[in-house]
């Protein structure tokens, strides 16, 4: 019996850790590029593509959302819950084309990327509920993660004001250092994340 319950509760550990780890990386990722986007695409693509600015980024924040449902999924499709991914397929398929609909005509392009924000944001929402309803373990925020998100956020705030190249390099070693200085993960996370590195790498 108290075998069982370490293992459910190692379990659980590991699927937050999961669900952080996700977070952390998509969230720093899309606050990088949010200050300072602009640059890079016409840099890659030229000037003519300047507009695409707004919807990468739309889109980049999107994937926060879109990590979290994959995961999701994949639980539920674990626990044999598989008729509520069709409910969400169709959820997600509908809310984009409703959006896609409202939103193209008054601002075009970068409508399609607002259109599938919302239609990720709702999909976790109801996922979410999924995940509370079913006890998938995916709660990790607390102050420290809350302390980091509004750190990266007024970092990359400041640093934006430096030119591009020298903002990218001062926000990527800030975010690092940020994360370094507020222990968002704990020495057990980390031992699991060293151990899954091993498992992939062998």
């Amino acid at each position: 019996m108290i075998s069982k319950k370490n293992e459910n509760y190692r379990e659980s550990e590991i699927l937050k850790s999961t669900f952080k780890l996700l977070f952390i990386c998509s969230f720093a990722a899309s606050v990088i590029m949010s200050f300072n986007s602009e640059p890079i695409i016409v840099g890659l693509f030229g000037y003519s593509y300047k507009e695409s600015a707004i919807p990468f980024v739309l889109i980049l924040w999107s994937y926060i959302f879109i990590f979290f449902n994959n995961l999701s999924v994949n639980l539920l499709t674990i626990k044999n819950k598989q008729k509520y991914n069709l409910i969400f397929s169709f959820l997600l398929l509908g809310s984009n084309l409703i959006a896609i609909i409202l939103l193209l005509g008054p601002y075009s392009f970068v409508g399609t990327a607002i259109a599938k924000l919302i239609a990720t944001v709702f999909g976790g929402i109801f996922l979410l509920y999924l995940n509370i309803k079913f006890k998938i373990q995916f709660n990790f925020f607390n102050l420290k993660i809350i302390l980091w998100i509004i750190t990266i956020i007024f970092s990359a705030f400041i640093l934006s004001n430096f030119y591009f190249i020298t903002y990218y390099i001062l926000v990527v070693f800030s975010v690092i250092l940020i994360t370094i200085l507020i222990p968002i993960f704990t020495k057990e996370e980390k031992k699991i994340f060293l151990k899954l590195i091993n498992i992939r790498s062998n």
